[in-house]
């Protein structure tokens, strides 16, 4: 099966006014003049790159390009399982989300993006970082069916209400403001439609604290300090667990860890009761939590339709 080729103009606005678009391949551009390229198939839709955004798209960019397509695994689970956690998570089975237009906001690899279009749903993914063209370049050879796109949630390219179901996944408290951001993403929900988003909170014992405590030294420092660091402490931890065998990650998969651990600017922790309360703020409803693990959890919500 080809790339979906739905088009993309009925989901898009200019990051910077607003205004809709009109698509020549190889640039959009709105009536106002501003203008964006289409590098290597994907439509780097971004308002501006400084400061917070250059921050968190450096250090993302630099995680993921450790990842290989078609060898490595994300945070060590195989896609099959992936899937059926994303299922749980934004809770609908496979018959009710075929059909549904999905936004999967911060996607990383990609990986999990194109699993779930392979459901029969119409799926754009979005990242701020250029991991969205090593996906991008990998799909594309492999009867991809996402439409992979560069934006920052915090200045989106979305349209509101264009999405039956958004998923963000270990994003939000990577920018500067989680709440500001979430109102952003919760723009694009359609009436009726779903919202996924998971959180880190606050791991107890005295490992994680040690943990955090270096995390505070290292994520202030210029980017290749803390890459040649984290590098280190990747290194370290892929050693240990190849000699006591407490993990499976190969070295890739370890340096995707540590960077995502280490060098993000920005790391916040929240509690359940926050995201239910911010959820509600917004107007959405049914609010479950349907992921709860180590290091974090999931909350659902949905958007009343409309009247």
């Amino acid at each position: 099966m080809a790339i979906t080729n739905f088009n993309l103009l009925e989901v898009l606005r200019c990051p910077v006014c607003g205004a809709d678009f009109t698509d020549d391949g190889n640039s959009y551009s709105c009536a106002a003049g501003h203008r964006f390229p289409v590098a290597e198939g994907v439509p780097r839709l971004l308002a501006s790159l400084a400061g917070s955004s250059r921050s968190i798209n450096e250090s993302f960019g630099r995680e993921w390009a450790y990842f290989k397509h078609g060898e490595d695994r994300s945070w060590g689970q195989a896609v099959e399982l992936r899937l059926a956690k994303f299922l749980k998570h934004v809770g609908l089975s496979e018959d009710a989300i075929s059909g549904k237009r999905v936004l999967d906001a911060g996607c990383g690899n990609g990986t999990l993006s194109e699993a779930v279009a392979g459901l029969g749903c119409e799926v754009v993914a979005s990242d701020l970082s250029d991991s969205v063209v090593a996906a991008h370049r990998y799909f594309s050879r492999h009867e991809g069916r996402v439409r992979f796109l560069q934006t920052d949630l915090m200045r989106h390219a979305f349209k509101p209400s264009s999405f039956d179901v958004v998923y963000c996944a270990g994003v939000l408290h990577h920018t500067p403001g989680t709440r500001g951001t979430l109102a952003r993403v919760a723009e694009t929900v359609a009436p009726g439609g779903r919202l996924f988003v998971w959180l880190y909170w606050s791991v107890p014992g005295m490992k994680y604290r040690l943990r955090t405590r270096l995390r505070n030294v290292v994520a202030p420092l210029p980017m290749p300090v803390k890459h040649s660091l984290t590098v280190a402490l990747g290194a370290e931890k892929a050693l240990r667990s190849r000699i006591t065998r407490s993990g499976d990650l190969n070295w890739r998969e370890s340096m995707i860890g540590a960077h995502d651990f280490y060098t993000p600017r920005y790391r916040w922790e929240h509690t359940p009761d926050e995201l239910r309360a911010w959820f509600a703020e917004l107007g959405f409803i049914d609010v479950e939590l349907t992921e709860s693990e180590r290091d974090g959890f999931g909350m659902v919500a949905v958007r009343p339709a409309a009247s």
